[in-house]
């Protein structure tokens, strides 16, 4: 296949073509290395996103660093199981301005750390948002909610919002989880997991997080996509 280089010009564009809106709230899913060679990497990239929403826009990325987990969930897979407690007592703890994004790509985490941008508090599964709604998006995110009504996917839906997907398929989906939740099913059921954090300048291991096993495939009419 012939290379083609992509300029910031032509991600403005196809965000034009396929109806991106000043005033859209947007959540973005998005794989840098799909699109060929992009002259200026993930950054133009984030401010094609900002400029086609507009001062009244907003955009949303998934931030999420899973690796805080505890090993016990399977995170540390690689690593010998005699390890975990070292990796249990010795992970940092999660720091919104600090912690990683996991396995997100590049532009996920180059989103999370631009000036105004706010991330959530959720220690493995937290969202970062830059706009209108980014505040009222991030806040809130509750340990025992990652994904259902009142977290920012919840959020998103109650603002008519829009999913975007560069690059990538409905297996990066965020939003699809909203459904998980919702959805009454065979096998569905909880679970409890752990992770480290900060509280009044404490590491605090083993907080309890529910998360949603087992999950749907369909998709629902809330996963807008361009």
């Amino acid at each position: 296949m012939e290379r083609k280089i992509v300029l910031k010009k032509d991600i403005l564009d196809a965000f034009n073509a396929i109806g991106m809106r000043d005033g859209q709230t947007v959540m973005v899913h998005c794989s840098l290395s799909s699109l060929g060679f992009v002259c200026g990497g993930a950054q133009v990239v984030i401010e094609a996103l900002m400029e086609s929403v507009g001062e009244n826009g907003t955009i949303m990325m998934p931030s999420q660093s899973w690796k805080n987990l505890d090993p016990s969930s399977g995170v540390h897979w690689q690593e010998p199981q005699e390890w975990w407690q070292l990796i249990r007592d010795n992970w940092p703890a999660y720091d919104k301005n600090i912690t990683p994004t996991n396995t997100m790509g590049a532009v996920a985490e180059m989103f999370r750390r631009w000036p105004g941008t706010i991330r959530s508090d959720h220690s493995a599964r937290s969202v970062s948002a830059y706009g209108r709604y980014a505040k009222y998006l991030t806040e809130n995110h509750d340990l025992s909610n990652i994904f259902g009504d009142g977290s920012p996917i919840g959020k998103l839906y109650e603002l008519d919002g829009y999913v975007l997907l560069i690059g990538v398929g409905y297996d990066k989906n965020t939003s699809l989880h909203l459904a998980d939740v919702r959805a009454n099913f065979p096998g569905k059921h909880n679970i409890v997991e752990s992770s480290a954090i900060m509280e009044n300048g404490v590491r605090v291991c083993c907080v309890s997080i529910w998360r949603l096993r087992g999950c749907i495939c369909f998709r629902p009419r809330f996963a807008d996509t361009y």
